[in-house]
């Protein structure tokens, strides 16, 4: 952990222990409290619940009252009725009283007429009378109920169990529907939990709400994102997203607004998010708010709950690949909220049929295989994943909260054709500070603080062949990232529903690399290294114009001055929404957008043959400014079965740094490419019924790259897959859950820049040889421009036992099954450095892989 991140924890830890401190203290007791003290001074027996009783507040009153006057106090007080058991002994139960409600203008404060108002109750109204100026209702509260009040015009709004036990007397204030235009939001997009929001163009995911889908039973964050038109996992590895043609370095993902820098454990295969501490994912597949930056692709938001914690929950769980376990918890005061996840792969010697496909997958064309072809056994695999959350309701103008998230891939394996000991780490720590406060009734101030750290680090000892040969150096890479960024976000709603969001985005990043690599043939031993730091600062204004009932418009921009470089740019964005009517929307978006830290491409910057590229800041030598545009226009039909979304994009990426060999050589050099993206998504879903959907989607895409040199040379990008179709299916019956899917997708284009160079290498080789002298294995006379299609068939289904009065818990049981068939899929050939001339060695897409999964949770 750096020195920084530790006194940002200091901190952190320090205000909210502050604020805790703050916060369970109270200028007047508890009803609990009270109690046991009346308890004492009058010999009075009470029978009740200590944690209801414990979050109603109790006025300072006279300690003198007789028991009939402490009855009727307690009564008329709060939702509660006293009943007399014997002469010494009560009982105090919550009980219905009536509420009075009056409701404003969030904009104006004026009063909203209580005649045009309705209570429900878990969504359904019930019974309430108006006068003058309030909603007057009979209820009875419980921790278990959602009551919200609806007024014609505005929004619902909840209100709190805390509201409803302290007081009789309740002021609201609703926001205007007109308001949300900008949040109108399409439910059950692809599935349940999956919705889409036209106006931000954003796909939201619910965690909780998500059905099965296909293949996947834990509820993997990035599995299901496959999911979704326009983004693709060419490798099968869920990790490797590719949004929109745009590589994985060039999407930002934000966990809780920490920035997460590796694709998840175990070479991408594997996500490293806990989902039972994730509350929603929002997808960016069409350029993202101006309060965000340093990506020109897409972007991922995933967030916990910011709401403090109300009662107590817990669970464990299993599958064949990690154990996991979370716990949420509540102060006595409701009003902080613990909440602590982790999970954890299994030891070494533990190794699931689910497991051995992925390792098959991950180490294809890699230095694990033997001369014939078969993967070694001995591969040690750990990773592990913790998240800790703290919420603090300061009051209801302040909420603050505080996150940390830790991750580690670590694995270590034996080469034995080299006779070495190889290993590699993935670190990613990261801490979140969030203060949101509601300075006045149109005016919300959100700051956000973060400290991340990411360390990639390579080990590779090698042993010699011959006792007394020297030994070898030591060869390793070793990669690290330190970034500290402050956010301040202001929003303010003007009149007739815009709002206007203005702030600052500062960001301090270091990037550091040490390399030490050695030729066997020479001994030569090449060295790199680097150590750079960059200031970024960001003011940034986007205005939401909102006023027609028609037409949604946004527009920003995003200004960056990158100390490094002495460079300012500015990013304009404009998002378009045109609402024809409740059926169609018509929508478009163009930006530009700038990153300033990126990965190196063809670069391996470890060994074995792992894709873990080099993380650079740009300094206009070895890695540049990556400049990028995205544009959008498409419509969404949502019929009352049906919807039917359609969007065409153009995207550019300028600036992309290469390198010319697959490892640092003297004869390696640094160039410069350009990216270009277009294509079209179709996604076609119907709603058989409640339980039942169905979808089908497809994807034309194509993907080019242009090679900054005097010939201009142009390629089809390796990852380019013109045309991606896939159809699926969700079922809930009961507590039986289904789902099926089949993909299939072009293959990747097999003659890529990289593959291109190595073939030019061999064909400059072959034509010096004599004509007698024996070749060398040629890998590129028979290749084909593409590899053939890839398909497979994935399907789930799970069980809940559910929670009863009875039995305080419910259990889920899990089967995954990924590709059914054991369809053999060629995603690639990888370019293997061979003597005297690099040859091509298949890589092969995930096979049959099996898991199963439990979970228990009270």
């Amino acid at each position: 952990m750096s020195k920084l991140m530790t006194k940002v924890l200091l901190v952190s830890l320090g205000v909210c222990w502050a604020i805790h401190t703050s916060g369970q203290s109270t200028d007047d007791p508890s009803l609990t409290a009270y109690l046991h003290h009346y308890q004492e001074q009058t010999g009075m027996r009470f029978s009740y619940d200590p944690e209801l009783l414990e979050q109603m507040e109790m006025p300072m009153t006279s300690d003198s009252m007789d028991i009939a006057d402490f009855v009727a106090f307690v009564e008329g007080q709060y939702p509660l009725r006293v009943s007399q058991v014997d002469e010494l002994y009560y009982t105090i139960a919550l009980a219905e009283r009536l509420y009075s409600i009056s409701l404003t203008d969030s904009i104006d404060g004026k009063m909203i007429s209580p005649s045009q108002s309705v209570a429900l109750v878990n969504g359904q109204p019930v019974a309430s009378t108006a006068s003058d100026s309030t909603l007057i209702i009979s209820y009875k509260p419980t921790p278990t109920d959602q009551l919200e009040i609806y007024a014609l015009g505005y929004n619902r709004r909840p209100v709190s169990f805390d509201q409803l036990i302290n007081s009789r007397s309740i002021a609201l204030s609703l926001q205007s529907q007109i308001i949300e235009l900008r949040g109108v939001t399409i439910e059950d997009y692809l599935t349940k939990g999956i919705n889409m929001n036209p106006s931000s163009q954003s796909i939201s995911i619910k965690v909780s709400d998500l059905p099965l889908l296909p293949g996947e039973t834990d509820g993997d964050i990035f599995a299901s994102l496959a999911a979704l038109p326009g983004i693709t996992t060419p490798d099968n590895r869920p990790g490797n997203l590719f949004i929109r043609g745009s590589s994985t370095d060039q999407s930002l993902i934000l966990f809780n607004d920490i920035p997460i820098y590796h694709r998840g454990h175990y070479y991408g295969t594997i996500s490293p998010y806990n989902p039972k501490m994730v509350d929603d994912v929002k997808v960016y597949r069409n350029g993202f708010h101006p309060k965000m930056g340093g990506r020109v692709g897409g972007a991922l938001e995933i967030n916990s709950s910011d709401e403090p914690q109300q009662t107590l929950s817990a669970g464990i769980g299993s599958n064949t690949l990690y154990g996991m376990g979370y716990a949420k918890l509540p102060s006595k005061n409701k009003k902080i909220g613990f909440s602590i996840g982790a999970r954890r792969s299994y030891p070494y010697s533990f190794s699931s049929p689910k497991l051995r496909s992925m390792s098959e997958m991950v180490f294809a064309a890699s230095a694990l295989l033997d001369s014939v072809g078969n993967l070694q056994e001995d591969i040690k695999v750990i990773f592990e994943d913790y998240v800790g959350k703290m919420t603090c309701q300061v009051n209801k103008n302040n909420l603050i909260t505080l996150t940390s998230v830790y991750s580690r891939s670590d694995v270590a394996y034996q080469v034995s054709l080299k006779n070495s000991d190889e290993s590699n780490r993935i670190d990613n720590l990261g801490l979140n500070l969030k203060w949101k406060s509601v300075i006045g009734p149109r005016l919300v101030s959100r700051l956000s603080a973060t400290s991340s750290n990411y360390q990639f680090a390579f080990r590779n000892q090698i042993t010699p062949p011959q006792s007394g040969t020297p030994k070898l150096p030591e060869t390793y890479s070793t990669n690290e990232l330190t970034d500290f960024r402050i956010r301040e976000e202001f929003s303010l709603d003007l009149a007739r529903g815009n709002r206007l969001q203005f702030g600052l985005d500062y960001k301090y990043q270091n990037a550091y690399f040490d390399y030490q690599d050695i030729n066997t043939r020479d001994t030569l031993v090449q060295t790199r290294s680097s150590d750079e730091y960059a200031h970024t600062t960001s003011p940034f204004v986007n205005f939401e114009w909102n006023s027609s009932k028609k037409l949604y418009v946004q527009i920003g921009a995003r200004a960056n001055y990158y100390s490094r470089l002495n460079d300012l740019k500015v990013a304009p964005r404009i998002f378009m929404n045109y609402f024809a009517n409740r059926q169609l929307t018509l929508k478009g978006s163009t930006g530009w957008y700038y990153q300033y830290l990126s990965q190196v491409k063809v670069l391996e910057f470890s060994g074995g043959g792992f894709d873990n590229e080099l993380w650079l800041l740009a300094d206009h030598e070895d890695a540049r400014i990556i400049h990028g545009m995205q544009s959008m226009t498409g419509a969404i039909l949502n019929l009352k079965s049906w919807i039917i979304d359609m969007e065409g994009y153009y995207k550019t990426a300028d600036n992309i740094s290469y390198y010319s060999a697959g490892r640092f050589s003297s004869r390696g050099q640094f160039y410069f490419a350009s990216h270009q993206m277009y294509g079209v998504d179709l996604l076609i879903k119907k709603q058989l019924n409640s339980r039942t959907s169905v979808w089908a989607g497809y994807s034309w895409a194509e993907s080019k790259i242009r090679v900054d040199t005097a010939s201009d040379t142009r390629y089809e990008s390796q990852f380019s897959q013109p045309h991606v179709f896939y159809v699926g299916g969700a079922l809930q019956q009961q507590g039986w859950k289904f789902s099926l899917g089949w993909n299939y997708a072009s293959g990747q284009y097999a003659r890529s820049f990289r593959v291109s160079e190595a073939e030019t290498s061999y064909y400059r080789f072959v034509n010096r040889l004599p004509p007698d002298a024996p070749r060398p294995i040629d890998s590129y006379t028979d290749l084909e421009d593409r590899y053939p299609a890839v398909h497979t068939l994935n399907l789930s289904t799970s069980y809940q036992l559910p929670r009863t009065a009875e039995r305080k818990w419910s259990a889920t049981f899990g089967l995954s099954l990924i590709n059914v068939y054991n369809q053999q899929n060629l995603t690639d050939k990888a370019v293997r450095a061979g003597r005297p001339t690099a040859f091509l060695v298949d890589r092969y897409a995930i096979g049959f892989a099996p898991n199963l999964m439990v979970t228990v949770e009270w």
